[in-house]
């Protein structure tokens, strides 16, 4: 019995010239957060961009960035693990022996 390999999804770099590389589907918010910023240093484009607080791969124009956090998909995930970081700790019961 052979195993089938599973191709992988790519997608080409919008900010890449000539979109010169290709990147796994899986990959591509880290990739694209690296990218914009080497765009913007390289070419000087003097737009400030800020860091969504809900997920750190998200680089948003900085006049735009109170808009992406209320529709943020990843606002629920982060409210949710908020949520769940408050319950207070559960106590261990510890039994040792002496011996």
């Amino acid at each position: 019995m052979q195993l089938e390999q599973k191709e992988e999804r790519t997608v080409t770099c919008p900010y890449a010239e000539g979109h010169s590389h290709v990147v796994p589907v899986r990959d591509m918010p880290l990739h694209l957060a690296k990218c914009r910023r080497l765009y913007y240093k390289r070419y000087g484009v003097k737009t400030e961009l800020k860091r969504c607080k809900y997920n750190g791969c998200h680089y948003v124009l900085a006049p735009e960035v109170m808009l992406h956090e209320l529709t943020c998909h990843s606002r629920t995930l982060y409210q949710e693990c908020k949520r769940k970081m408050t319950y207070p700790p559960v106590p261990l019961k510890i039994v040792t022996s002496s011996i």
